[in-house]
């Protein structure tokens, strides 16, 4: 750990065993004004002059909300590239991501409101096998938009089919053309990121992944 309570980059790299690439564009690094004047989050701790219960760092997400939510989650490969994945409800989230309520929050709303748009997205010529009607009763387009927007910031973007049953798997929606690499993100983002790790899934030439095999992540 760093003095500031936040692991670095390289740090995070090496705990996940991922393979290192010199990042293309500058780094973001969190301001006041994104992370408030006075408190930083990092995964699982509370640096300020006022932290909260142990309760609420601890808070981790029970099955019940877990399966009546429509979550979005995140995870690296060791290649370094990130993953992002939509419940669709009525799914359990890996035991790593339901551990803490608040850095699901944390690196969603990062990935909404701060990531920036580095590129544009590939929307995936699959989708139609997993999305009856699409581009008929479905406009391609809406359907498309959360998962193109996740694109856009360098992630791989997969949604999931709404019932689970035996074989149901994550299929890619949306692949970015600029992917973002684990070492661009700030550092609180990769210690999140880092309890996540696809061991045996490329992001880069995945188009499903089994939603069985998430759950031990």
């Amino acid at each position: 750990m760093t003095l500031s309570g936040r692991t670095s980059a390289s740090s995070a790299i090496a705990g996940c065993n991922i393979k290192e690439k010199r990042p293309s564009r500058k780094l973001w690094r969190p301001t006041h004004a994104a992370i408030g004047p006075r408190y930083e989050w990092g995964p699982g701790q509370f640096l300020g002059n006022s932290p909260p219960s142990k309760r609420y760092l601890c808070m981790s997400i029970s099955e019940q909300d877990q399966i009546s939510t429509d979550f979005d989650w995140f995870a690296v490969d060791l290649s370094g590239y990130i993953g992002h994945f939509a419940t669709a409800g009525f799914k359990n989230l890996p035991a790593s991501v339901a551990s803490s309520a608040k850095d699901l929050e944390l690196i969603t709303t990062y990935f909404r409101t701060s990531a920036p748009m580095i590129g544009p997205a590939a929307i995936s010529s699959g989708i139609g096998q997993f999305v009856p009607g699409l581009g008929i009763k479905v406009d391609e387009r809406r359907y498309t938009q959360s998962f193109r927007f996740m694109a856009e910031r360098g992630l791989f973007s997969f949604d999931i089919e709404t019932y689970p049953q035996s074989g149901t798997v994550y299929f890619l929606v949306a692949a970015p053309t600029v992917p973002v690499h684990l070492r661009e993100l700030p550092d609180f983002i990769q210690a999140i990121l880092c309890r996540t790790v696809f061991a045996n899934v490329d992001l880069a030439s995945c188009l499903q992944i089994a939603y069985k095999n998430t759950l031990v992540l």
